[in-house]
């Protein structure tokens, strides 16, 4: 049997500890890295299913990453407000071509 770790929401790892399932808490070191992969994770959920229960799981392990980084909501809302400025948004959905030397599909 094949076996991997991801982080759970946190009822979910209460249930699991009271039931007697295998859990354990991240220590501090991984914290970072497990949010990153549950961001990664949640993003392509979202893609393969359309469903806006996802993209709400997504933000809730975007949020606990701000947090961990010191940043909160209005942060996070100001910096894309200035990149948006500076950079625009995505409302047009322009579809640039990028090409590389060697680049194979």
């Amino acid at each position: 049997m094949e076996c991997r770790e991801k982080l759970v929401r946190d009822r979910i790892g209460e249930e699991m500890e009271a039931s007697g399932r295998p859990v354990r808490r991240a220590e501090p070191g991984e914290v970072e890295e497990l949010l990153l992969d549950k961001i990664v994770e949640e993003a392509l959920e979202l893609k393969g299913s359309r469903d806006p229960w996802e993209a709400a799981d997504l933000l809730e392990a975007l949020l606990s990453w701000a947090r961990l980084r010191g940043m909160s909501l209005e942060d996070i809302l100001r910096l894309a407000s200035e990149k948006r400025a500076r950079r625009g948004g995505f409302t047009r959905y322009y579809v640039a071509l990028l090409c590389r030397e060697g680049f194979q599909s």
